[in-house]
């Protein structure tokens, strides 16, 4: 309600979309991070944010070979944000 706190909210999903994304990235199993960020898809921040972490499942699927997941998390991620950074080289290596 107040202001302030909207943004210091970007400022708690940025650093959820760093730590997810990016500092548990080969820390943890792949199949934990998956589940955690499916956890983070289900509290519906905006579709910006939303279709990051769809974007990093898809690496995950695609890393594991899983593509045809990887393509289904990608679409859903575009769907949201059709800008998506990186998804046009993920798209590419999926195709």
């Amino acid at each position: 309600e107040k202001p302030y706190f909207k943004h210091f909210f970007r400022e708690v999903i940025d650093r959820l979309h760093y730590l997810s994304c990016v500092k548990l990235s080969g820390r943890i199993d792949n199949s934990e991070l998956v589940a955690h960020l499916k956890d983070l898809v289900a509290l519906d921040f905006s579709a910006k944010d939303t279709a990051g972490f769809l974007k990093k499942i898809a690496e995950i699927y695609a890393e594991e070979h899983a593509y045809d997941l990887a393509r289904e998390y990608l679409n859903h991620g575009l769907k949201l944000h059709a800008k998506l950074p990186g998804a046009k080289k993920l798209a590419e290596l999926l195709a």
